[in-house]
């Protein structure tokens, strides 16, 4: 698809999109502005990637919908710092922007510039200290997209990120050497060959699960434990277009866009969202993607095992376990009230007392020992 096409108007993956990063900026911002006050700062949002602002047919993209968000928000209007750049659109996103109702009552006037994203963004990045900053990173390909920019725009506190990766891209250039500076900068010189390696003869959903899974690591590798990706597949439903990956340093962050993935799913097996994810290797051979695939059959079965012996609340049982998985809070009470019927666990209080069938954050489960 043409870059013109694609602007004539939004698809159905592309609101998608637009609406896991705006619930998600709205959520980060109300967390966010109460650190601002104490500190006396601003928050950022940078989008390095930003398009026009809106398609053709004059439905808004992100950087209007994300800038009207700030407009009704009189702590956001006066706090945030936007900076949106477009190497192709810069003039006509200045525009839109301009023309958007209540923009001028910001009081940091938008920044757009139209630069191509280069080694020159990793070093402005790295060498200033950021505010609380959430960033938006949506090529159509993969170039300037390097572990050096990830790393600079994450290295603060209260900074996160949501990633574009062009799969379907970055899997055709894996093997081909013409563009190893671009694949080298994305999972590293030794990472990438050890990758090579391990992709011989394999099947595409397994080179995808080992793609995501190198990546993964690499970025956990320089502190960011918290990477959750969320797959678009083709128009055909067999071969993965995208993933747009969150990366944070927080688990509550972490935990609050898996609820907001999971709500955006097209689909779930016994109330688990599909993520989107296609099938998944072994555990040893990719352990941050491993669970992501696993239906919720065998979530009882892994809290027994995990946590044989012990006695904890609900609340703790989620926070303990839920970290590299695809499953949500309410999958959890499920299967513990499966494990209760089925009399493989101890609660406290029993069911006949509580209200409802229900199973509370604080109610306290005792798993057998094994």
């Amino acid at each position: 698809m043409s870059d013109y096409d694609f602007y004539d108007a939004q698809s159905e993956a592309s609101q998608i999109k637009t609406r896991i990063v705006t619930k998600y900026f709205w959520f980060w911002s109300r967390v966010m502005i109460s650190h601002a006050r104490r500190q006396k700062c601003n928050l950022a949002y940078f989008d390095l990637y930003a398009g026009p602002g809106q398609y053709k047919d004059g439905t808004p993209s992100t950087p209007l919908i994300i800038l009207e968000q700030a407009i009704a928000d009189p702590s956001l209007r006066k706090l945030l710092v936007t900076y949106f750049n477009d190497n192709e659109h810069a003039e006509t996103l200045r525009e839109n922007i301009y023309n958007l109702p209540g923009v001028s009552t910001l009081s940091h006037p938008p920044i757009v510039s139209g630069e191509d994203v280069d080694s020159q963004f990793e070093q402005i990045f790295s060498s200033i200290r950021l505010v609380p900053s959430f960033t938006f990173i949506d090529p159509f390909g993969y170039k300037g997209v390097t572990l050096a920019l990830m790393e600079a725009v994450l290295k603060d506190w209260g900074c996160e990120l949501v990633l574009f990766f062009s799969y379907n891209r970055i899997n055709a250039a894996i093997e081909n050497k013409t563009f190893d500076e671009h694949t080298e900068k994305l999972f590293g010189r030794t990472r990438l060959r050890n990758l090579r390696s391990a992709l011989v003869g394999r099947r595409p959903f397994e080179r995808e699960a080992l793609i995501l899974d190198a990546f993964a690591r690499a970025l956990k590798e320089m502190g960011f434990e918290f990477v959750l990706p969320f797959t678009f597949k083709r128009s055909d439903m067999k071969r993965t277009s995208h993933h747009l990956i969150f990366i944070s340093k927080h688990p509550l962050a972490y935990t609050v866009m898996k609820e907001i993935m999971a709500k955006e799913s097209t689909d779930s097996t016994q109330g688990v969202a599909s993520f989107s994810y296609t099938k998944s290797l072994s555990r040893d051979e990719t352990p941050l993607l491993y669970v992501l695939d696993r239906p919720i059959d065998e979530l009882g079965e892994d809290l027994l095992e995990k946590f044989a012996g012990r006695t904890m609340s609900m609340k703790q049982v989620f926070k303990r376990h839920h970290i590299g998985s695809r499953f949500v809070e309410k999958n959890y009470k499920t299967a513990l009230l499966q494990l209760e019927a089925d009399r493989k666990i101890q609660t406290s209080p029993p069911p006949s007392k509580r209200k409802g069938n229900t199973f509370g954050d604080m109610v306290s489960v005792t798993f057998p020992n094994r």
